[in-house]
């Protein structure tokens, strides 16, 4: 159980508020990755309840923050040089979900598939990865990936080449 408690002071909450705007999300959806309600979450973007520790960790950890930076530190929002943070950090919106696969799905091959890996290690990999990144395999907790819906997985593999 985490004790450990930050309450968020104005320019923190702007940081939480412009970091859910950036990624036009709804407090509803931030609540959730926390798994907290929606007012719980209100509160703590406004500054009138304290925001958990760990709650900073999970955020930092799925959009690929630079530490600090939700606490204030003069740093840049997103990690430098993490393909990942550099996709989250263009402003997409929602109704663009398949813009974002392709987005993704480039910067992936380009970074961070290696031309001489075989492209059977190559796309399972990356459609794994597409499926973290477009909330399909997410939800709170630990899981493994055979406790995740497999039919968008197979659907992407057939997609991106592999029969």
């Amino acid at each position: 159980m985490d004790t450990n408690y930050t309450r968020m002071d104005n320019g923190q909450g702007n940081r939480l508020r412009e970091l859910r705007v950036h990624l036009n999300m709804t407090q509803k959806q931030m609540a959730d990755i926390l798994d907290v309600g929606q007012n719980t979450y209100s509160r703590i973007e406004n500054g009138v309840s304290s925001f958990k520790d760990s709650y900073k960790r999970i955020i930092e950890d799925k959009y690929h923050l630079t530490t600090g930076w939700l606490s204030g530190a003069d740093v840049p929002m997103f990690k430098d040089g993490d393909s990942i943070a550099g996709i989250i950090e263009h402003d997409v919106q929602k109704s663009n979900r398949d813009r974002l696969k392709e987005q993704i799905l480039n910067e992936l091959v380009d970074k961070a598939i290696n031309p001489q890996i075989s492209y059977t290690t190559g796309v399972p990999a990356m459609c794994g990865a597409l499926m973290m990144l477009t909330g399909k395999w997410i939800r709170p907790g630990v899981y493994t990936v055979e406790e995740f819906d497999p039919d968008p997985f197979m659907d992407m593999l057939n997609q991106y080449g592999l029969p």
